[in-house]
């Protein structure tokens, strides 16, 4: 798990690093910044999983990182002040403590998270990931299994299949493909493209939509998919 750590005081960040090494030595600290322009922009290019976010830093606060982040982590404000809980509700924050930081209760909230993500890792079954999609390329007939399928990309009356290494082209036009695979694992996000929903890292929602891939492809979302999408991903992935 990777993290941010944001607090205009040194003094906060090194605690939580201490606290970290000590009772979370698994996780790494990727950004530990305390002015907020510096914030925004290491947050945004390093991309944490998690961020401990302070909320009162100097003359702004927190939400206006939050603002400007161009993806969506877990937040888990670190605060001394206790009247903005219901404005880190509104922003969807993962959890809210209390300074002085509880060592117990930090532990647990990382801990609530890793859960969180196991259960979506979890949520569509080994049986279904068993399937095999068979394609003719030019270096013969090859099976690949659902689990090593990233997406499916249109190309007129042909179709590339993209692995973790590679882009294979077929002679199936992209709806033929979607008739043959499993729609529960997979899903129409594009005209152009079918996404594999358990390779997915993140999506970004703003006018139209970004699927990021583990392996650092992005896709496009169509507008008109947003709102399908959004619930098929959530049911998939547990939520």
């Amino acid at each position: 798990m990777t993290i941010g750590i944001i607090d205009d005081e040194l003094s906060n960040r090194l605690l939580l690093r201490s606290i970290l090494k000590t009772f979370a030595p698994r996780e790494k600290v990727i950004v530990d910044e305390g002015l907020i322009e510096l914030a925004v922009n290491q947050l945004n290019k390093l991309k944490p999983e998690v961020i401990f976010l302070d909320i009162e830093l100097r003359n702004r606060t927190g939400f206006d990182i939050l603002k400007q982040l161009e993806y969506s982590p877990a937040v888990i404000f670190t605060t001394a002040y206790s009247q903005y809980a219901i404005d880190a509700i509104k922003a969807r924050a993962f959890d809210y403590l209390l300074k002085p930081i509880n060592e117990t209760e930090l532990v647990e909230s990382l801990q609530k998270f890793r859960d969180m993500v196991d259960q979506k890792k979890a949520a569509i079954s080994p049986i279904q990931l068993q399937g095999f999609f068979n394609i003719a390329t030019n270096e013969g007939r090859i099976s690949l299994g659902y689990k090593d399928i990233f997406y499916f990309e249109s190309s007129g009356s042909y179709t590339y299949c993209a692995t973790q290494t590679k882009k294979m082209i077929f002679s199936k036009n992209i709806g033929e493909v979607e008739k043959e695979i499993d729609m529960r694992i997979f899903y129409r996000c594009h005209h152009s493209y079918i996404v594999n929903l358990t390779k997915i890292a993140r999506v970004e929602i703003k006018r139209n939509g970004r699927i990021f891939l583990n392996n650092n492809q992005i896709l496009p979302l169509a507008q008109r998919k947003i709102k399908e999408f959004r619930s098929l991903f959530n049911k998939t992935n547990g939520k």
